[in-house]
């Protein structure tokens, strides 16, 4: 009987020493879960934070490309009215000359380079509010201004 005791007793402790072997084998196993899980979060975490930030940028991109756009439009709008502004100085400077040289008909010349210059009154008037607006925004056009302002005092009446 004393055997079978002996024998039971190594029996238990074996049985202890594997129960405390798989429940540390457990514990080991949920720790590791744990950090891996810790892990994943943080980078996710920090994967939605950069998504958080380039989307920040994206939208203050979108902003400066819209403000970019509108001063493009407004360059190119104004480089457009400049092109017919100058070629209607030249067209009424030619006729300034036709009418001095022809010698007849002064009245006549005069009266279309008034019709003329009528129409085309609207255009000078938009490009020089539109030298008004762009003056800010593109430094280099103010000589063009002056120099506008200049021919006229000169005597194109």
């Amino acid at each position: 009987m004393e055997q079978q005791l002996k024998e039971q007793a190594s029996n238990i402790e074996e049985l202890e020493k594997k129960y405390k072997r798989e429940r540390s084998e457990k514990a080991w196993l949920a720790l590791k879960f744990h950090i891996g899980e810790a892990k994943i979060k943080k980078r996710y975490q920090g994967f939605e934070a950069s998504m958080k930030s380039m989307s920040v940028r994206i939208n203050m991109l979108e902003r400066e490309a819209a403000v970019v756009d509108g001063k493009q439009k407004a360059c190119d709008e104004f480089k457009r009215n400049f092109k017919a502004f100058k070629s209607l100085k030249s067209s009424t400077a030619q006729v300034n000359t036709d009418a001095a040289a022809a010698g007849k008909g002064k009245g006549k010349q005069i009266s279309r380079i008034i019709k003329e210059q009528g129409k085309h009154y609207k255009l000078i008037t938009q490009l020089f509010n539109d030298l008004k607006s762009v003056k800010g925004s593109n430094a280099g056009h103010e000589k063009l201004g002056t120099n506008v302002g200049e021919k006229e005092a000169s005597g194109q009446k």
